[in-house]
């Protein structure tokens, strides 16, 4: 037999170890790289979702920070009475209170009410009308007669207030009811949504 003949039908080994014709890799032997090429592109994959996950994360996060930086405005005060007691002058009394903005939008303090009995007493306010940005603070004098208050009344001073919003509050805050003192007199009080309406 021609011996060139012999080589070409001879099965040689491919670099896989399996046996074929030369340069033919036999049924079921490996593609070369299959597994590499699989791997590579798990690989992709997983990076893909990692940073498409990062990028969703940023996106949220900007998002938030939007809404609460422009969108959100939050108003809030925070007042308490820090005295009450004798003052020497046609007012006899006097009253001292602190009020802070601790919301987001500026507020305007317009006026001060001192009701009993369903009844506005006279008084002279000294530090109103106020504007108060985020943060600032402001004191209020509140002089009133004590011979306009009866013994067993009901005594409420109120606040009347406005926001950058627009929006304006009612925010009361109680001494006594019926000629007794109220309990939390002295208590911090908050602006809250059932205040709203002037």
């Amino acid at each position: 037999m021609d011996k060139r003949a012999d080589a070409k039908t001879r099965k040689a080994p491919n670099h896989d170890g399996w046996t074929g014709q030369a340069g033919q890799p036999s049924v079921g032997a490996p593609v070369a790289g299959f597994r590499t090429k699989r791997n590579w592109r798990i690989n992709l994959l997983l990076k893909d979702y990692v940073t498409l996950s990062i990028s969703l994360v940023a996106l949220v996060v900007s998002v938030y920070n939007f809404y609460i930086q422009q969108l959100r405005k939050k108003v809030s005060l925070v007042g308490s009475m820090i005295s009450v007691g004798i003052h020497n002058g046609d007012w006899d009394r006097k009253m001292e209170y602190v009020i802070s903005n601790t919301g987001d939008v500026q507020i305007a303090v317009k006026e001060v009410e001192y009701l009993t009995d369903e009844r506005i007493l006279p008084t002279e306010v000294i530090g109103l009308p106020v504007v108060l940005k985020p943060g600032e603070i402001a004191l209020i004098d509140v002089f009133y007669k004590n011979a306009d208050v009866g013994e067993n009344s009901t005594e409420i001073v109120e606040f009347g207030i406005f926001s950058a919003r627009g929006r304006g509050y009612r925010l009361p805050h109680k001494h006594q009811e019926n000629g007794k003192r109220d309990s939390n007199m002295w208590n911090a009080f908050e602006l809250k949504d059932e205040h709203e309406g002037f």
